[in-house]
């Protein structure tokens, strides 16, 4: 939040400062609520928080995408995949407050309440990886064309981006109860 402001502060109409805002705003709610549900002591508690976070997380592809193709002065050109992305976003905020998307919390490994992905949560990860890549690989086309500052301010936004998602991704592999720990969700804060 407080990356969000400073950026934000700098330019409070620049495209790329608000979305930026907004990415680390979803950021934030993600793993806000990410943490009160690692320490809620009932299963009811547990679920419900588990629905909060990814209200965060369902929009952070979308935010992602919108300040990467800002950033990169695409977001016009591709307004309607921007448009798209979000109308997505808001389709899985939908579903995300049913068992199609949570089914129900369990444990796993050392937690003692760890989500289980429902039938909409699988598309949902298609589409967020489907994202990602995409975002990665408008960042890769438009490099070349940078030079200087701007080439290495790029080079530092891939690297991030790359860290980030692949750190994020290790968060789903328990929810189908496949026994790998989200060892590297720190990584996310190197985005």
């Amino acid at each position: 939040i407080v990356l969000g402001i400073f950026v934000l502060s700098k330019n409070k109409t620049s495209i790329k400062h608000i979305t930026f805002a907004l990415f680390c705003l979803a950021m934030a709610i993600w793993s806000g609520f990410y943490f009160i549900w690692m320490i809620a002591d009932t299963k009811e508690a547990a679920l419900f928080y588990s629905h909060m976070l990814m209200a965060g997380a369902i929009f952070i592809p979308s935010v992602y995408l919108h300040h990467i193709l800002a950033l990169i002065g695409l977001d016009l050109k591709k307004r309607k995949v921007i448009i798209v992305s979000y109308v997505i976003a808001v389709i899985f905020s939908i579903f995300n407050l049913t068992p199609f998307f949570i089914t129900d919390v369990q444990a796993r490994l050392s937690f003692k309440y760890w989500p289980t992905a429902g039938p909409l949560f699988s598309i949902f990860l298609l589409i967020w990886g489907f994202i990602a890549i995409y975002g990665v690989y408008e960042i890769l086309k438009a490099y070349k064309s940078f030079a200087g500052i701007e080439k290495n301010r790029m080079r530092y936004v891939l690297s991030g981006t790359i860290i980030g998602w692949v750190g994020g991704a290790t968060n789903y592999p328990l929810w189908y109860d496949f026994p790998l720990l989200p060892i590297l969700n720190i990584a996310i804060s190197v985005y």
